[in-house]
């Protein structure tokens, strides 16, 4: 099962592992969710065709924290996949995609990769097209000290969610740390500019070795076109809005 987002170069067990006996937070109010337009919907082409997903008007898609990324996924329409994020979400993208399956959010193949979109210089959206890591949405927050505020969600998304969904999903049954700790390490409370149950721990890149360059993901995306696959809502999202450009997490 997916984990809280962390970039990892290493997994332990500990990073593999949910407590199943993990207490559940008082939940916090739901992030209050604009009307929707009423407007004739667009689709997509090919054999994986599909309605595509929109931000209202109004809504940012172009998010810088983790609160504006939970507005737009409570103004989509539910049950949401993650492609329909990615739609709604502003491209073309910059990405940076390992095959690393050691992860918490597992990369399927060096062909459908973890992805990092990158949003500003400190948010990271995660995504995997398919598999065990295509589960949930992984997000992190990068501190000014180099630490990040780590958090999940699980899709599909059937409701609203409440602000502080992304880190009850991985905060542990004493609610004194996150499922992330185990790799990443120290893990301090996030602050107050945070929900109480958010934990900020070390930023740890990705293998240079395991990197998978966007020629690689966009040669699997062409088969959607004649092919129908698992993998494809997500691949032809990525390059719906534009060619993706790379970044290197050593450069921000």
């Amino acid at each position: 099962m997916s984990l809280g987002l962390g970039f990892f170069s290493i997994a332990t067990s500990a990073c593999n592992q949910k407590n199943s006996t993990a207490a559940a937070p008082v939940k916090a109010a739901a992030i209050e969710t604009p009307e929707v337009e009423n407007s004739e919907p667009t689709m997509s082409t090919g054999p994986n065709a599909r309605i595509l997903c929109k931000a209202p008007k109004g809504v940012n898609n172009d998010p810088r924290t983790i609160d504006e990324l939970m507005t737009l996924i409570n103004a989509l329409p539910k049950p949401m996949t993650v492609a329909c994020l990615i739609d709604a979400l502003k491209g073309p993208f910059k990405v940076n995609a390992t095959s690393n399956n050691f992860s918490g959010q597992p990369a399927y193949s060096s062909d459908l990769p973890r992805i990092f979109l990158l949003f500003g210089t400190q948010l990271f959206v995660a995504v995997v097209p398919k598999g065990e890591g295509g589960k949930a949405v992984e997000v992190s927050y990068r501190l000014a000290n180099g630490s990040s505020v780590k958090g999940e969600l699980h899709f599909p998304v059937t409701e609203n969610l409440a602000v502080d969904a992304p880190y009850t999903s991985i905060i542990t049954s004493g609610q004194s740390g996150t499922i992330c700790g185990g790799c990443h390490f120290p893990e301090v409370w996030a602050g107050a500019e945070f929900p109480i149950s958010a934990f900020a721990s070390s930023f740890v890149l990705p293998i240079p070795e395991m990197n998978v360059t966007i020629s690689r993901i966009n040669k699997r995306a062409k088969i959607c076109a004649t092919e129908v696959a698992d993998e494809c809502p997500v691949l032809e999202a990525l390059f719906y809005q534009g060619m993706p450009t790379a970044f290197k997490f050593e450069d921000l």
